[in-house]
């Protein structure tokens, strides 16, 4: 007895709440109390689940419970959860040991074969020293919920001496919970054509189902354990409860759950006169093989009716007592007497499309309405039963989604009233988990109102599951590894696919249906909701790439930025083909004053995806919102301004890690322990009034583009006033989707084409050092132009792209020479040498070598290493220092300037690193002692760092040292 109404508002406590000890029996955790409607435990009153031992059950009706101030919420549905990998393999693996239990045992002696056994997932499993028998839950779809351990005798029958076990649930505080489905329910007919008898044991479903192979077998583990969630895997379907021989067999919850539910049952007492807990199996085993000596389960009137029929016309049918003697008459009854209905008009009685609705699902829908039928007590004047139908709410639901989702899964249904009014809601399963819930959500929505039972509410939504059609949302726009280009209002793959004519956002490809929720009449006018997703929108313009590109290129033509920024914005719509092989992706860095137009390029590539979304400005935005812009997109533009060599370093080194696809990792405070990570999926610009020299690893990471005009004629501010206006407004983003149509002819040509690429600007700039980052930087997007050259129409041809190539990199090759690290070392080197506090012949020393002696560790012979070739016959002026005495000096000259600086080891590491070092040297006379020294090519040092000479400082006792040039 569990209710919550008017006059005596109480319920029985749930999990995870703890039971008590019986006050009759003594018996500890066997005490299920009762409490209020806002969870109060009532001390005195529950239940004892010993039913047959102990029975003892106090309900608090006719006492005045006082009603809890305030409205009552109801505690949050536990989620469920499955096994781990780890649990998963240890419960399979007991299906693949030897059947060493004593049930295996005992089922292989009865004529029981391994098969039927594996079919009915029992494992064995040795613990301890017991082998233990494994009853596997496994539900409708295929999916391990549970197992229980038990330990038998040699005979089939459990041992008294063992506690049988399941899974360990979470902590009771966690709201999530291993669940119990029916054990066989993966073996039910999915027709349902077939008889259900339940048992309360597993091993009598898995013995009986044997002997009587023309049923369908399930176990609910006890006779309370028909439980809610349980019941649905036997709507529809014809039932019998097989009781034990005692009183809880016969008189007990779960049969009240199959009236409750309205499933079609029969109550079937095979041992009346018995009240020992004898059951099927038992008889099985007292017939010692002979077949004739079972027990009949249905009488053949029953078998042939079941026999002809298929699934079971459920809802509003079940007559109220389901004891034995109803059954047959419950059997027989197909559908309700049409002659003896109320509450529905008569047309609506002998339309044919609701009695087929009514046959297949239990209830009519009817005026927007849900309508179930209830026996009434009255009979006709024949003495017949007559029915009643009853609304249950005043709308009516039509699945429209099931968004498939592991992280955020949701049902999207429209709602529809009795007075024609809809709306479109989207359902977390934890919504639609009790009548509760759902009632909450949708009367938020206006006036939709849902008065029915639980049992109604779970047969309108086996319907609504039944029918609703499977979408995969897409959470990031851009390229979708299925193969199209996701904007928020369609999809481009061989053509454009605009979302559905209804607007609840679906869009088809290759017989797979999408969800698109920014555009989505769901969605569309809430503000709050996917902000930036609306604007990345196709938009139909009427411009063709070739006149897009001419003018692109004409406005933005200084330095030949235009031509740069145009592929860096067509190599990113391939950004994820480019990471594939390298592992890296270009940054695009504009640099320049205000108003130089570089914030301007910036804008003009972002209406390439859309409406243009503003910037991340890095030196005021918080850190969830600059991680998140590297993954709310796939192959699209990201842009980050107000770049600034003092913003946070943590930034600095986020946007360096970015370049090589790291995202930022943050712990998912869990208790697995894992993290989770934020990808980059984009290309990202960068713009600033700075260089980026605060690391100079950022730097090599970006491909420079100057903006160094600031005063720009009439005639150029009104062309770039006309392409804003004629073209960018009035839409671009077309464009996108077209490039989009050649990935794979850009998959097959970029490798190819980027080879050459390489190899011609490495034999540009052989003989100047040029940064190897640098060098594929800009390879990509000349391999770009050369995969796509033949498919677009572009405004300059190789020669000139080269050109202004090879120039953006020499510019931006020597701006690093002079900011870099090194450099800066160098020129402090020759501050201090100036200063007379490092010291000629001392600290360093500069010689005429042809070759150099170094040593690879102490026990080696010393090697030459050649300075001498046809352009050097005479070998390279050679700079030797001895880094332990100069150190210190420079470290503290640069902490005095409020410079930078690291550790010693560190900065070694970056000098043996760079294109000047020769080799640690040895035999080199320093302070008049001979020792180690690293050596450098003077001649390289004088051309790349600006201003760099020593040659005033050299000793007496150098070698002649030949000026470079």
């Amino acid at each position: 007895m569990n209710t919550s109404t008017e006059s005596y508002p109480f319920r029985f406590e749930k999990a995870p709440k703890k039971k008590g000890t019986c006050p009759q029996c003594g018996q500890q955790n066997k005490f299920r109390y009762y409490e209020d409607l806002s969870g109060n435990r009532f001390e005195d009153y529950g239940r004892c689940e010993r039913t047959n031992e102990c029975g003892y059950w106090l309900v608090p009706s006719g006492k005045a419970i006082p009603k809890s101030d305030g409205e009552y919420t109801p505690p949050p549905e536990p989620v469920q959860i499955f096994p781990s990998d780890a649990v998963l393999t240890r419960i399979n693996n007991s299906l693949l040991t030897e059947p060493d239990s004593n049930f295996h045992q005992y089922a292989l002696k009865i004529g029981i074969s391994y098969e039927h056994l594996a079919k009915w997932r029992v494992g064995s499993e040795r613990v301890k020293d017991n082998i233990l028998t494994l009853f596997i839950h496994e539900d409708s779809q295929n999916r391990i919920t549970n197992a229980k351990w038990f330990l038998y005798d040699a005979d089939g029958s459990r041992s008294k001496s063992f506690n049988s076990f399941s899974l360990k649930q979470p902590d009771e505080n966690e709201l999530k919970r291993y669940g119990m489905c029916l054990f066989g329910e993966h073996l039910l007919d999915t027709v349902k054509k077939r008889a259900v008898m339940i048992t309360e044991s597993e091993k009598t479903a898995v013995i009986a189902s044997w002997f009587y192979p023309d049923y369908d077998w399930i176990a609910v583990g006890s006779c309370s354990g028909l439980t809610d969630a349980k019941m649905l895997a036997l709507i529809g379907r014809r039932c019998f409860w097989l009781s034990d021989a005692d009183k809880a067999g016969r008189e007990n919850s779960s049969i009240r759950k199959l009236k409750t539910y309205q499933i079609r049952h029969g109550v079937r007492d095979l041992f009346p006169k018995r009240t020992d807990g004898y059951d099927i199996a038992d008889a099985i085993r007292d017939a010692k093989g002979d077949k004739s000596a079972l027990p009949e389960l249905l009488d053949e009137h029953q078998r042939n009716l079941i026999a002809s029929q298929s699934a079971v016309p459920d809802g509003g049918i079940q007559p109220p007592e389901t004891n034995q003697e109803t059954s047959e008459d419950m059997l027989e009854k197909e559908d309700l007497d049409w002659e003896n209905q109320v509450g529905l008009p008569t047309k609506v009685w002998y339309n044919p499309d609701h009695r087929k609705h009514f046959k297949e699902y239990g209830f009519i829908e009817y005026n927007n309405a849900y309508w179930f039928a209830s026996r009434r007590e009255e009979k006709d004047a024949k003495g017949d039963d007559t029915w009643v139908f009853k609304s249950v709410s005043n709308f009516i639901i039509k699945p429209l989604l099931l968004i498939l989702s592991k992280s955020n899964p949701k049902r999207i249904y429209e709602v529809t009233n009795t007075y024609k009014s809809s709306k479109v809601v989207d359902l977390e399963p934890k919504q639609f988990a009790n009548p509760a819930g759902f009632s909450e959500i949708v009367e938020s929505l206006g006036n939709f109102i849902f008065w029915g039972t639980k049992s109604h509410f779970t047969r309108i939504k086996m319907k609504l599951f039944e029918l609703s059609k499977e979408a995969e949302e897409i959470k990031t726009l851009g390229y979708h590894p299925s193969g199209f280009y996701a904007f928020s209002n369609g999809i481009q793959n061989s053509k454009w696919v605009p979302l559905d004519e209804k607007g609840y956002g679906i869009v088809e490809h290759e017989d797979k249906r999408y969800f698109l929720p920014a555009m989505s009449k769901i969605f569309v006018s809430d503000d709050q909701e996917y902000q930036t997703q609306k604007l990345f929108i196709h938009k139909p313009g009427n411009i063709e790439f070739k006149a897009y590109a001419e003018t692109f290129c004409d406005i933005y033509a200084l330095n030949g930025n235009g031509r740069i920024g145009l592929l860096f914005y067509i190599s990113c719509l391939f950004r994820d083909i480019i990471f594939h092989h390298f592992r890296f992706f270009p940054h695009l860095y504009l640099f320049g004053p205000p108003q130089s137009g570089k914030s301007t390029l910036a804008w003009s590539t972002m209406h390439l995806f859309g409406e243009p979304r503003p910037p991340f400005m890095l030196n005021t935005g918080t850190a969830v919102a600059f991680y998140k812009q590297f993954a709310e997109f796939r192959n699209a533009v990201v842009w980050f301004d107000e770049y600034q060599n003092n913003i946070d370093y943590g930034r600095v080194q986020s946007l360096k890690t970015a370049y090589d696809g790291a995202g930022h990792t943050k712990s998912d405070n869990t208790r697995d322990n894992r993290n989770k990570s934020i990808p980059v999926h984009s290309g990202c610009i960068v713009s600033g009034q700075e260089l980026p020299t605060a690391d100079i690893a950022l730097f090599t990471r970006c491909i420079l583009l100057q903006f160094t005009k600031t005063d720009y004629t009439t005639g150029e501010k009104d062309m770039h006033s006309r392409f804003n206006a004629d073209v960018e407004q009035k839409g671009v983003s077309h464009l996108t989707a077209h490039i989009a149509q050649f990935r794979e002819v850009f998959s097959e040509r970029f490798m190819k084409s980027f080879d050459a690429e390489f190899l011609l600007i490495k034999k540009h700039f052989e003989k100047r050092g040029i940064d190897d980052r640098i060098t594929k930087n800009m390879a990509i997007l000349l391999a770009t132009f050369q995969s796509l050259k033949d498919k677009l129409d572009f405004p300059f041809d190789e020669t000139s792209l080269r050109h202004t190539a090879n120039s953006i990199i020499s510019s931006q090759n020597a701006l690093i020479g002079n900011s870099k690290e090194t450099s800066q070392f160098w020129r402090t080197i020759m501050y201090l040498c100036r200063k007379g506090e490092i010291k000629n012949g001392i600290d360093y020393r500069i010689m005429q070598k042809v070759h150099v002696e170094v040593s690879v560790n102490k026990k080696s012979t010393p090697k030459n290493i050649s300075l001498n070739d046809p352009e050097n016959p005479i070998g390279k002026p050679v700079l030797f220092i001895k880094l332990n005495n100069i150190f210190p000096m420079v470290a503290k000259s640069l902490r005095e300037q409020g410079l930078k600086n690291m550790d010693q080891d560190s900065f070694k590491t970056y000098l043996c690193n760079t294109k000047e070092f020769i080799c640690n040297a040895v035999g080199i006379k320093l302070a008049k002692v001979s020792t180690t020294a690293l050596a450098f090519d003077y001649a390289y040092l004088t051309e790349t760092v600006e201003d760099f000479s020593l040659q005033d400082h050299t000793d007496d006792e150098a070698e002649p040292v030949v000026k470079p040039g």
